[in-house]
């Protein structure tokens, strides 16, 4: 047995549920993760235990009264579901983990954790609704309730729904720092709620817990509130909405007197009730109709079911300073922000009571240096403020948001001054996880964009834009981005929630879903194309263990395929909307009202037979991950058949290309693996003559086929030819949208500022932004991950880059990639987390030859043309299509190819992923 320094080895990260601590998860067996720390190479867990307790003195004691898995031989250690005691409502549970390495090593227990369910059964809800029956006619609203408490309190929980959007507040203190709450869902299926610890908020005698209700995305103010106070005496008590004369909840009129999503807010200061979430109110002078508090309303109910809001909460995420301002006449000032986003300003100003300011928000200017809201169509993305007229008044929108660069101040009445101006980040306040750069600074500046774009179109759901009168989440833009989203952010709480959405826009007869979840635009059924339903959960295993996910939709899952084999003919797919949405306009079929989107070189029948394709595909995976043998083989029947009817109704055999030879039908079929073997060369031959010969080394893809392209160039070896697809500067290109002042990513690869659709900051093109991570970097989690425990490195230099510096903070660690290749060298260095394991592959020599030496520091690791053993944590090696592939063990590595020629890797293949 190796002795181990205890200190160096052990638990950490512990998570429920993908979250630190959580309090208010609904799941009766939460899934529990961890990572594990090592310092010495090449080491994973053997085995694990889990304690859980009802109190932080059995966990410490190691009396897991409610759970002790016992010393369970495992390496699994994401997504592992609790099994013990059946858990109640508002449990708190106490928890921690032992480990053991390769070794049979005992590590120290973690430190203790904790987490808290809450209000599990519909019964659990004592309450109901409240409003105000008539509504106050697009305004917000106040409610309030006072209570006294006589008692020392030990523990007390809010429990809040409010819609469309809340503001909690008690004793006069915003609770919590959410904004924007609760995330959206279709309310007639799906009711989100948070819940706040507010024990250090409560006081002896009157206290008063309030509420500002929005209309959201549910245009009707509404709460359902449940406060439950535990004292240290053993008794407890509750305070919930509920109508009956003795209840004592009001609401009145709020300042904000109109609000909307995409309209914007009005905010009338003079309206403003001073301390009304206080007990020092004095409520009863204006508890009356004439001073504006009446009754509350029982109202009824939206429908869906009530479900804990487990994902992380939008927030404001940060601030920034304008950059510019430019004076316009008397009264007019307009901020240039500097950065494309999404979130509001934020004003301190000063002036007479009954001045008004408004703040209007676009992404581009006219000559004129006013802003230019064209590209908004019916969104007016505008803030109005009221002045009440007492000095410095600070003043930042509640119940909206905008996705802008530009901010118009406008002196509209009276006479105001505003002293200071900054725009807010307001985004799911999802964890950025992956970081790149490289020696291009085109390429950067491209990473930078697509960060920024995907950012700004996170809020509770994956929105395709956040400025105009749409901000909803497709499924065939998602179905494209999603990849990129992972390798960003840490998604595992946020896509489990958007799988739900989308779960509830089937038809539980066809198993049809719709093109928007929540459902609000598009088709129904979906575009073919939308195949993010199948991709979503089976990333969610890879990256971050979720294996219940697949459980949970697998139903769904196959019946969105099998409603598409219902309707297809002779396994051709016919039906198509959107198929390579959003080509460059002259590759599009035009249309009578304004430049067209639909390609008109791929056609939609061939993109909707191939998703078709590939769904089989994901399900035969899916099913073989969870153990359906007779099912994989089902789907893989299935796909072999679609297959088979694909290249006979697409495949040109005398020309050997896809239909007319667009760029987006051979990359599709390409990287699905569709194409027949004896005609890969062909069709790769016929993609790159096209890219570099018709195009001139541009793209003519759209919204799918432009990431599957990428990463087919790279997987047959022409990386070179994608390299100079990704760094084009002129149109259509990326680097065409940076030329013209792009922070952010376009929908169309035309500068159209005046196109109603032409959002300036739209996701689904940024999906060039995991090629960076996938090909440049190289970090991809092998085919068999779970949990990326196990990983394929592999690198692709071009000719024009020295050095590629990643990383990506995994369930298990942090996994850092750094190439650098100078003075005839190329130097691979890698860290590779405890409990994970990695294929690591670096491109040989140009000619192929036996004669180059790698080595590890000191060690050399491939010598002669064979693999040299002796090294620590190198456990094999292999020479295969251009590459040296070792498979390595965890820790840090620094390898290092002496060679005298340049680098390239001939005809390498990427993991097949999701093709």
């Amino acid at each position: 047995m190796n002795q181990t320094n205890e200190r160096l080895f052990g638990p950490e990260r512990l998570l429920c549920e993908y979250a630190r601590n959580p309090i208010g998860i609904d799941s009766k067996s939460p899934l529990l993760s961890w990572a594990m720390r090592h310092s010495e190479r090449g080491q994973w867990q053997s085995a694990y235990r889990v304690i859980v307790s009802s109190s932080p003195e059995s966990a410490r004691q190691n009396q897991g009264d409610l759970w002790d898995s016992g010393k369970v031989l495992s390496a699994q250690s994401s997504g592992i579901a609790y099994g013990g005691a059946e858990l109640g409502s508002r449990q708190t549970c106490y928890w921690k983990v032992r480990l053991w390495d390769k070794y049979g090593n005992e590590s120290d227990d973690s430190e203790i954790a904790v987490f808290e369910t809450g209000l599990l059964e519909p019964e659990d809800w004592k309450g109901n609704w409240l409003g105000h029956a008539g509504g106050f006619n697009g305004s917000s609203i106040l409610m309030r309730k006072e209570f006294e408490l006589s008692k020392q309190v030990s523990k007390a929980r809010v429990y809040i729904a409010g819609l469309g959007y809340y503001e909690f507040r008690m004793n006069g203190r915003k609770v919590g720092d959410h904004v924007l709450d609760p995330g959206t869902t279709d309310y007639s299926k799906r009711v989100l709620y948070c819940t706040y610890d507010v024990t250090e908020l409560l006081q002896h005698g009157k206290n008063v817990v309030g509420v500002h209700l929005g209309n959201g995305w549910y245009g009707a103010p509404k709460a359902l509130i449940q406060m439950h106070i535990d004292f240290d005496d053993g008794t407890s008590e509750e305070v919930c909405t509920r109508w009956d004369w003795g209840a004592g909840w009001h609401i009145s009129r709020g300042p904000i007197v109109r609000n909307g999503i995409f309209e914007g807010e009005l905010y009338d200061a003079r309206l403003e009730k001073e301390g009304w979430d206080t007990a020092a109110y004095d409520f009863a002078r204006y508890n009356h109709r004439a001073n504006g508090w009446i009754t509350a309303s029982s109202v009824e109910s939206p429908g869906g079911k009530l479900v804990s809001q487990t994902m992380e909460p939008i927030k404001v995420m940060g601030e920034l300073e304008p950059i510019d301002v430019s004076v316009i006449g008397d009264q007019v000032r307009v901020y240039d922000i500097g950065q494309n986003m999404a979130g509001w300003a934020k004003i301190a100003v000063s002036g007479e009571a009954g001045a008004i300011v408004s703040l209007k928000y676009a992404e581009s200017l006219y000559d004129d240096g006013t802003v230019n809201q064209e590209n908004l169509r019916l969104a007016d993305a505008k803030d109005t403020y009221i002045l009440k007229g007492s000095g410095e008044e600070i003043y930042a929108p509640r119940f909206t948001y905008h996705g802008f660069r530009y901010v118009q101040v406008g002196i509209e009445a009276g006479t105001a001054e505003v002293s200071r101006l900054t725009a807010q980040i307001v985004r799911s306040s999802v964890e950025p996880i992956g970081a790149f750069e490289c020696s291009n600074e085109l390429i950067n500046r491209i990473h930078r964009n697509v960060w920024w774009t995907e950012a700004s179109n996170l809020h509770g759901i994956p929105t395709d834009c956040p400025q105009r009168d749409e901000r909803m989440a497709w499924l065939n833009d998602a179905t494209a981005r999603a990849d990129e989203a992972l390798y960003n952010f840490d998604m595992s709480r946020f896509y489990q929630k958007w799988l739900d959405d989308i779960s509830d826009t089937r038809d539980g007869r066809t198993g049809a879903i719709a093109d928007t979840a929540p459902y609000r635009w598009g088709f129904r059924p979906a575009d073919p194309v939308v195949s993010c339903y199948l991709t979503i959960p089976l990333l969610l295993y890879r990256h971050y263990g979720n294996k219940r996910v697949l459980v949970q939709h697998y139903e769904g899952l196959k019946g969105w395929t099998e409603y598409l084999a219902n309707e297809a003919e002779d396994f051709i797919v016919k039906r198509s909307y959107f198929g390579d949405w959003a080509s460059p306009v002259i590759d599009c079929e035009p249309q009578s009202d304004g430049d067209g989107a639909i390609s008109k070189g791929t056609p939609g029948e061939l993109m909707s037979t191939a998703h078709f394709y590939w769904n089989a595909r994901l399900l035969a995976q899916i099913a073989a991950i969870l153990d359906k043998p007779e099912e994989e083989e089902q789907f893989a029947t299935l796909a072999r058949k679609i297959k088979e009817a694909f290249n006979r109704s697409f495949f040109d055999e005398e020309a050997n290309r896809y239909v007319q030879g667009s760029q987006g039908s051979q990359a599709i079929a390409l990287r699905f693996g569709l194409v027949r073997e004896d005609k890969v060369e062909d069709v790769v031959g016929h993609l790159v003559r096209d890219i570099e010969q018709v195009h001139d080394d541009h793209l003519s893809t759209g919204n799918q086929c432009t990431k599957h392209m990428l990463e087919t160039l790279a997987e047959h070896g022409r990386i070179e030819t994608a390299y100079r697809i990704v760094t084009q500067t002129t149109y259509p290109s990326w680097g065409f949208m940076i030329a013209n002042g792009a922070t952010t990513i376009w929908e169309r690869w035309e500068y159209d500022i005046g196109n109603e659709m032409n959002s300036r900051n739209h996701p689904m093109h940024a999906n060039v932004g995991s090629w960076f991570y996938k090909v440049l970097a190289g970090i991809n989690a092998d085919d068999s991950a779970r949990g990326f425990d196990k990983m394929v490195i592999k690198p692709y230099p071009t000719s024009d880059l020295t050095f590629v510096n990643a990383s990506l903070k995994t369930i298990n660690g942090s996994v850092e990639v750094q190439w650098v290749r100078r003075d005839g060298e190329f130097i691979l260095k890698a860290n590779i987390p405890a409990n994970s394991r990695a294929k690591l592959c670096m491109p040989v020599p140009l000619s192929g030859s036996m004669a180059f030496i790698v080595r590890e520091g000191n060690d050399t690791v491939w010598a002669d043309g064979r693999f040299v053993e002796g090294t620590s944590g190198v456990y094999g090696g292999s020479m295969r299509e251009g590459y040296v592939e070792l498979d390595v063990g965890s820790g840090g590595y620094v390898f290092t190819i002496k060679h005298t020629e340049g680098f390239v890797g001939r005809h390498a293949s990427l993991p097949v992923g999701l093709r």
